[in-house]
């Protein structure tokens, strides 16, 4: 997703003017983004669904602004279809119960209660030809019973923190993905750096990918990058070893997803 074919979507939304616009959250924010730095306003509102990627409160800020209309964030997977939608309160997602089962499950198996973290675990209720069942999709999120304001009862998920993948692996435990997302792009959000991907290498080795900025002088990451190892280190440990490596472009997953943190262990 270049420049020039982010400015050729804007210009065929504003000429067609769809009444909706679906697409990856990824994407969706990168072309947000584009549209901002180079103060492109679109003519129409527009609805928007976005999936197929997590859709960060700073996506859905920088989308609606862009778009002038509201997010609507959807989950489900390829060999699922849509499992999940949210509605006009935009608090979780509704699950589309007559199609798809639900549960999250502890990593031995077991049902979780209603708020506790855990896998989704999903099974599909209309796919006769080749039934899902209790198919661990890779995700982990938390499942709530409680009526949503909107007036709809279909349970909800509520969290969904990321690929089981990608969750960080300290000392027994887990850190989201999430934390180093909103700690490059909101606590520090340095104005040089273009995308960036962690990579846990073991537990106390990390590798950071960083692209960055064309008038970016390469001799100051060592120095601009410090007070994020600083922080890293506070969560991390001071005794991980974190290394930064300048590249050109970091590509996405065969499936057109981004990865911000890659775990290898």
């Amino acid at each position: 997703l270049d420049n020039d074919l982010i400015e050729r979507y804007l210009l065929e939304i504003d000429r067609w003017s769809p009444d909706l616009i679906i697409g990856y959250a990824d994407s969706l924010f990168a072309i947000a983004k584009y549209a901002i730095n180079n103060k492109i306003k679109l003519k129409g509102r527009f609805k928007v669904v976005s999936s197929a990627g997590t859709l960060f409160p700073e996506y859905r800020k920088a989308i609606e602004s862009v778009f002038r209309g509201n997010v609507y964030n959807r989950y489900g997977t390829r060999e699922l279809g849509n499992i999940a939608f949210e509605c006009e309160q935009h608090d979780g997602l509704h699950i589309s119960m007559s199609t798809h089962h639900v549960e999250i499950l502890s990593d031995d198996g077991h049902t979780l209660t209603e708020g506790e973290n855990g896998n989704i675990v999903v099974t599909t209720l209309t796919n006769y030809s080749m039934p899902l069942l209790r198919y661990k999709v890779g995700d982990m999120g938390v499942l709530t019973k409680k009526e949503c304001r909107c007036g709809r009862s279909t349970d909800r998920i509520v969290d969904i923190s990321g690929r089981s993948s990608d969750m960080i692996k300290i000392n027994g435990g887990i850190i989201s993905p999430f934390f180093i997302i909103h700690l490059f792009g909101v606590v520090h959000n340095p104005q040089w750096l273009e995308k960036f991907q962690v990579i846990q290498k073991s537990e106390k080795i990390f590798i950071i990918k960083l692209v960055i900025n064309n008038d970016f002088d390469k001799t100051k990451v060592i120095r601009e990058t410090a007070p994020i190892t600083k922080d890293l280190e506070k969560v991390l440990g001071l005794d991980v070893n974190i290394n930064y490596t300048v590249v050109d472009e970091i590509q996405n997953t065969e499936s057109g997803k981004y990865r911000y943190v890659v775990c290898e262990i």
